[in-house]
């Protein structure tokens, strides 16, 4: 009982003391004590500094912060697996021979190619533009695709559509034959109708 009492007394005491500011001088004076008093002041002291100390945030303002961390976290994890993603793709379709088709193609069903199929259709058109030659290799592996996936064929093919008109509107010899030949390639396999 006797310590309760003491503890009051001390309590009203550190009250008293504070709210007695007769100047600027003297406010400032105790803020610099109250810093220097122990770790109940640090406490204070350091959720002014840095949001890290639990003990005196609110609840409600704990949860905006952790959940603007949990955003900020979830964010970053999508792009670090996108481009893990895109490195995969780009790296299985730069692998393709032929001796390795059917091969590249499962690995390739093994990555989220429903969710990277935009990053299939430009790592293979690429692919092709890059190497012309091995257009009947791409045009397979895109038929092996479309097999399984029609959506990410047809988006092959509209994006080479596209393509063959924006290099025929910049009068791009080269560029225009690669696409009509990997299109031609692809009426071969029976992708899509010529009509």
């Amino acid at each position: 009982m006797a310590k309760v009492q003491k503890k009051q007394h001390s309590i009203r005491a550190h009250i008293h003391n504070h709210n007695e500011f007769n100047s600027a001088t003297d406010f400032q004076s105790t803020n610099m004590l109250k810093a220097q008093e122990g770790p109940a002041c640090n406490k204070t002291k350091s959720v002014t500094l840095s949001n890290t100390d639990e003990c005196d945030i609110p609840p409600a303002k704990r949860r905006r912060l952790q959940g603007a961390l949990t955003k900020t976290l979830i964010t970053e994890y999508q792009r670090l697996a996108w481009k893990a993603l895109k490195e995969n793709i780009k790296d299985k379709v730069k692998e393709a021979d032929k001796s390795n088709l059917s091969a590249i193609s499962r690995e390739l069903f093994k990555c989220n190619i429903i969710r990277g199929r935009g990053l299939v259709a430009n790592a293979i058109i690429r692919a092709q533009l890059r190497s012309p030659s091995s257009t009947p290799l791409y045009a397979a592996l895109v038929c092996k695709i479309h097999r399984k996936l029609p959506i990410i064929g047809e988006l092959i093919f509209k994006r080479l559509i596209l393509s063959f008109r924006r290099a025929h509107q910049r009068n791009d010899k080269i560029r225009c034959l690669a696409i009509i030949k990997f299109i031609s390639h692809l009426i071969n396999k029976n992708m899509v109708s010529s009509s």
